[in-house]
């Protein structure tokens, strides 16, 4: 009966894992393992963190070109608007997503510690924009003149999609203080940077 797979071994021409094959699995040295045997602490960065600052550097990009469109917006508004008064603060906090998230998460990336202080300013411009959005809704509201189903189905698609920011802001928090965590156990910087 013959064998499917071909033989191994010293006198086999497929080399055994740790020889010298330039196909084989890298091996890693024993004072690189992952986690270090003496603290306990993985050196590798942390695959939340690493998921959540793409998907976060990605819709900062995003709102860049929704930055870009409000620019456009707010030079058309006229001086008597009802929502004048709030778009400027709509615009700038738009602005600081942008600048703040794509340079934050960039730097996470990275693997650079002043990346969290950029991306925690992110969040505050996020959170900034939240409320002007609030503000802003009610106004809305009235100028199209709502009521009724109409104006309680406009209500509840505002506190979903607050709901879902509010989601996406708490998962960059954790990405964030994990970030932080992790260039401290790995780099042996003081507990606030």
């Amino acid at each position: 009966m013959s064998n499917a797979f071909p033989p191994s071994g010293p006198q086999s021409p497929f080399p055994m894992p740790g020889g010298n094959n330039p196909y084989g699995a890298p091996q890693i040295p024993a004072g690189l393992a992952p986690p270090d045997a003496a603290t306990g602490v993985s050196k590798s960065f942390p695959t939340y963190v690493l998921v959540v600052a793409i998907i976060s550097l990605l819709l900062c990009l995003l709102r860049g070109v929704m930055f870009l469109f409000s620019l456009v917006g707010m030079q058309m508004l006229p001086a008597d608007h009802p929502l004048g008064h709030t778009v400027l603060f709509e615009v700038l906090t738009g602005g600081g997503i942008f600048l703040f998230g794509v340079i934050g998460y960039g730097l996470i990336l990275a693997k650079k510690p002043l990346g969290s202080l950029f991306a925690w300013l992110e969040i505050a411009a996020a959170v900034g924009n939240m409320i002007v959005g609030l503000v802003q809704a009610p106004i809305t509201f009235e100028m199209q003149n709502m009521q009724g189903p109409t104006l309680t189905a406009a209500w509840g698609g505002v506190v979903v999609v607050i709901l879902i920011r509010f989601a996406l802001l708490a998962m960059a928090a954790v990405a964030i203080v994990q970030f932080q965590k992790w260039v401290r156990e790995t780099r042996d910087l003081p507990e606030t940077f």
